[in-house]
């Protein structure tokens, strides 16, 4: 209960503070806490949530969801070198516990994007051809038609990589 109360109170003080950053005539408010107080207060209990996650070893979706709350929290305030290594050690701790699973797909391709979104057009290629690897190789047996189709999507964002990097020959193939 106190690390879901923890977690709901950081996402209170996230979004309030999101809100309140961008907001051109905001309401008045009992919260007395500026912006960047509210930031650091959301900070220090999705990092709270996260340690207790990696102390009690329970699931690994657990962890991998604070861990991926965090990401988004650095990612929204500009710190976009803690959120890829959130995404990162989201990656690895569902590898961890199946290597081919549908959790380390969607985190590969939520890092993926979230290069893509920073222009970072080369190790957005990387990161797709990681993710279509798995796609083609341990899990294609597996793949229904939904996921026939988001493999075709993963080849046309990785197209789309390419030609940022003005690859023709490679954005073609």
């Amino acid at each position: 209960i106190l690390i879901e109360t923890y977690r709901g109170l950081a996402q209170a003080y996230h979004q309030n503070a999101i809100f309140r950053s961008v907001a051109v005539n905001p309401a008045r408010s009992r919260v007395t806490l500026t912006p960047e107080q509210q930031f650091s207060e959301a900070e220090e209990l999705y990092k709270k949530v996260v340690a207790h996650y990696q102390s009690t070893f329970r699931r690994p979706g657990d962890e991998a969801t604070s861990l991926r709350s965090l990401a988004d929290f650095y990612n929204d305030t500009g710190k976009f070198d803690k959120a890829e290594q959130q995404l990162k050690s989201v990656i690895q701790i569902y590898k961890k516990d199946d290597p081919s699973s549908q959790e380390v797909l969607r985190a590969i391709k939520e890092l993926a994007e979230f290069y893509r979104k920073r222009e970072r057009y080369q190790d957005a290629a990387r990161t797709y051809n990681e993710l279509i690897d798995l796609q083609e190789g341990p899990l294609y047996e597996t793949l229904d038609e939904e996921g026939i189709q988001k493999l075709a999507r993963d080849y046309g964002d990785l197209a789309q990589m390419y030609s940022a990097l003005k690859d023709k020959v490679r954005s073609e193939a």
